[in-house]
């Protein structure tokens, strides 16, 4: 046996794999391919936050470019001169020659106001949405993860029951046949008797087949290998306690609106919405900006014989306005911004409304569990009690076959019942805790 982590351990042998809900909430961590995915967003959405603040950066070139000019050239008084002569430039930008503007500037900055100012301010919103959508993949995984867990512990111990059940009828069926062969009994008891162990024979095989399927659920949730059975090192549903009797449902409400990813995730991207709508708006009033400058080391001669490096600057600034189509696309697209930020807006309130009713429906499904558990409890010992009670009675030869079968399949009900309520309200509590916010730990 080899120890993985924690409480997690591994049989190589038997390929059966023991595990507590802590290991299972750790494995889905590492390798869920969905938080996988969503954590990629977030790095690409870091780099695009980061590339809305690089525009305010210019662009820098420097290099080496060499021009020959051989025949005739026209000078600025109109007469013609026959030229052989070569010119280089080095430093700051290329292209540099007698006269003009480098057309390649060693530095240069083209920015318009309006994209430079929100663009970044929208980028930085859509992280934290990204972010706050991690959160919410992270947390529906949890629950799903304990939600799979919970049920490979109540299957086992569906298949402990029906194995017990079984068992039970296995011998109200052999001490049925024996009362009847001695001719203390009656045939049809024995035969009823033995109908029901059958019947219980193929509860057992279908609680084994739900178990697999329950530990199928669970491997898959935490990409392990097909081939692991998984088994719980929880025998029993241990009771949670992480809620008071009566939770009071208004602060619950205050909580979750307060800490919901959900609704963190859809402020956020409201607030990209109205950052896009602003630069919309601002862009016909905010000027574009061109500005470049190089600075170059120049020397020309006759062809083969260039010297005498002499330096060279330019700068150039530029300052306009521009208003696409006579202005008719900007007021479209600004339309079109306005009416997206309505519809995030809208999501923003869609969303505090299903917070609102998770809250109440985990509250509901708390209150119900926990009484349903209060009362299956006492259920349980009292049905157990009148099993044990028949089960005398037929081994004596006092009471009917069936008054003994009846007992035990109530007991089986009751204990099924106390089963899955134990289970439902442990995860009503996880479902209350990830409604209003919190992370699952444990």
């Amino acid at each position: 046996m080899m120890v993985v982590s924690g409480l997690l351990t591994y049989s190589a042998h038997s390929k059966v794999m023991q595990i507590d809900l802590k290991s299972a909430l750790r494995l889905a961590n590492e390798q869920n391919t969905g938080l996988a995915i969503q954590l990629e967003r977030v790095r690409q959405a870091e780099i695009d936050n980061n590339s809305a603040v690089y525009q305010w950066l210019p662009t820098i070139r420097a290099g080496f470019s060499s021009t020959d000019q051989n025949g005739i050239l026209q000078n600025t008084d109109g007469s013609i001169t026959d030229v052989d002569r070569t010119t280089e430039s080095r430093g700051l930008g290329l292209g540099t020659i007698g006269s003009g503007l480098a057309p390649r500037p060693g530095l240069s900055l083209e920015l318009d106001l309006a994209e430079g100012i929100f663009q970044p301010l929208a980028a930085s919103q859509k992280l934290e949405a990204v972010k706050e959508e991690e959160t919410e993949t992270r947390q529906n995984l949890a629950l799903e993860v304990t939600a799979a867990y919970y049920e490979l512990v109540q299957s086992k111990r569906n298949l402990v029951i029906a194995g017990e059940t079984a068992g039970n009828a296995g011998n109200i069926e052999k001490a049925t046949a024996d009362f009847a062969k001695a001719g203390e009994g009656l045939q049809a008891d024995a035969e009823r008797a033995a109908v029901e162990s059958l019947i219980q024979q193929n509860k057992l095989e279908s609680a084994n087949v739900r178990a697999a399927a329950a530990s199928g659920r669970l491997v898959q949730l935490l990409r392990l290998n097909e081939e692991v059975e998984l088994e719980p090192l929880d025998s029993m549903i241990v009771p949670l306690n992480l809620f008071p009797a009566e939770p009071e449902l208004g602060s619950l409400i205050r909580k979750a609106l307060a800490n919901r990813p959900e609704i963190k995730r859809y402020k956020a991207l409201a607030k990209v919405e109205e950052s896009n709508y602003k630069r919309e708006t601002l862009g016909m009033l905010l000027p574009k900006v061109g500005v470049s400058y190089s600075d170059n080391r120049y020397k020309g001669g006759p062809s083969g014989s260039v010297s005498n490096y002499r330096d060279r600057t330019e700068s150039f600034v530029a300052v306009y306005w521009q208003l696409d189509n006579l202005g008719f696309t900007n007021l479209a697209r600004k339309e079109t911004q306005e009416s997206r930020l309505r519809v995030a807006k809208a999501r923003e309130d869609q969303a505090e409304a299903d917070i609102i009713a998770d809250v109440n429906l985990a509250l509901s499904q708390y209150r119900a569990a926990r009484k349903q558990v209060e009362f299956l409890k006492r259920a349980v010992a009292r049905a157990r009690k009148a099993f044990e009670l028949s089960q005398e009675r037929i081994f004596e030869n006092q009471g009917l076959p069936l008054e003994a079968l009846q007992a035990m399949n109530a007991l089986e009900e009751v204990e099924l019942l106390y089963l899955n309520a134990s289970a439902q309200k442990n995860f009503s509590q996880l479902y209350l805790l990830a409604a209003t916010g919190d992370e699952i730990k444990l």
